[in-house]
């Protein structure tokens, strides 16, 4: 096994660990403003490495695509989150 493909199988097995730490910033974090800031940032890290492990061919593909789209809808649901919480702060409700 060459440098290369063990340098992309590390890639693809972090894209999917950033992928679940998405995840567990999404739920595990107590709501508010900077909870979800800090999940959509976390979110948005995890979706830019995940492009850059899929990229890489190699036999751990498969776990650079889960992470991605696992950061994917987590960035989908803490944007989501984070604008309404913006209006409901800038409607006064």
């Amino acid at each position: 096994m060459s440098t290369s493909h063990q340098d992309a199988r590390v890639m693809h097995l972090v894209a999917l660990a950033l992928g679940i730490a998405s995840v567990i910033a999404a739920f595990a974090l107590p709501g508010g403003l900077a909870a979800y800031l800090v999940s959509t940032v976390v979110s948005l890290i995890a979706v830019a490495f995940g492009h850059r492990a899929v990229e890489r061919p190699g036999d751990q593909r498969w776990a650079a695509i889960t992470g991605m789209v696992l950061s994917y809808l987590m960035l989908l649901l803490s944007l989501g989150l984070l604008i309404v919480r913006l209006t409901r702060i800038f409607m006064g409700i």
